[in-house]
C-alpha cells in the first residue's frame, strides 16, 4: 500500500544520500538510514562499515559490491538487492569511511540488533555497544533497559551500564560503579 511505498522511497533517498562529500553529511545520512525500519537497513550499514558500498557512475545509484578474481566487481543495487551486473573498476567508486563514521556505523548496527527477537543476538549487540562506548550508546542501552523482559539480557544491560559508569567523568557516578562492579563481577573476575 501507500505506507509501504513511502517507506521504500524514504529508504531509497537515505541510501543514495550516503554518497555525500563530507563525513559530516555522511554521518547525518547514516543516522537517517539507521532510523528507518527497513529489512535491508542493517545489511547496508554493515556493507558500508566493511567497505563494500560503492557508487555506480552508470546507474547513478549506490551498489553493494563483491570483488571478483579478475579485479572487477559483482554489483547489486543497494536498495532492491537486484543484480546490477559486473562493474569495472572505473565504473564504480567506493564510498569512503573514516574511523569516527565506523564507530557511528557499529553503534547503529548494534542498536538495530538490540531489537532482534533472539535474546542471544541482543546480548551480542550489548557487547558491541559497550565496545563502541560514549553517551549516545549508553542512552541506547537505557532505552532498551526500559523494554527488556528477558532475564539474561536484563542482566547483561545492567553489567554494561556499570562499565559505562566506570568511564564516567562524574566521580560520584564512578564511585558507585566501582562499588556495584565489585559485587556484580566478583564471581567472574577472580
Amino acid at each position: 500500500g501507500p505506507q509501504g511505498e513511502a517507506l521504500e522511497q524514504a529508504f531509497d533517498l537515505a541510501v543514495q544520500a550516503l554518497n555525500a562529500r563530507s563525513f559530516t553529511e555522511k554521518t547525518m545520512a547514516v543516522e537517517q538510514l539507521g532510523a528507518i525500519n527497513h529489512p535491508r537497513t542493517v545489511v547496508l550499514l554493515d556493507a558500508f562499515l566493511n567497505g563494500n558500498l560503492y557508487f555506480s557512475k552508470e546507474m547513478k545509484r549506490m551498489v553493494v559490491v563483491a570483488k571478483r578474481d579478475d579485479g572487477d566487481f559483482d554489483t547489486w543495487d543497494a536498495v532492491s538487492n537486484s543484480d546490477a551486473g559486473i562493474g569495472g573498476r572505473r565504473a564504480v567508486q567506493k564510498v569512503s569511511v573514516n574511523n569516527q563514521l565506523r564507530g557511528t556505523l557499529r553503534g547503529l548496527i548494534a542498536g538495530l540488533q538490540l531489537a532482534d527477537p533472539d535474546p542471544g543476538a541482543r546480548i551480542a549487540a550489548i557487547a558491541a555497544i559497550t565496545e563502541v562506548g560514549g553517551d549516545g550508546m549508553k542512552d541506547l542501552l537505557a532505552g532498551r533497559q526500559a523494554l527488556e523482559t528477558h532475564p539474561d539480557v536484563v542482566e547483561e544491560i545492567l553489567s554494561a551500564m556499570v562499565v559505562f559508569d566506570l568511564d564516567s567523568v562524574d566521580p560520584t557516578v564512578r564511585l558507585a560503579a566501582v562499588t556495584a562492579s565489585s559485587t556484580r563481577f566478583s564471581s567472574q573476575v577472580r
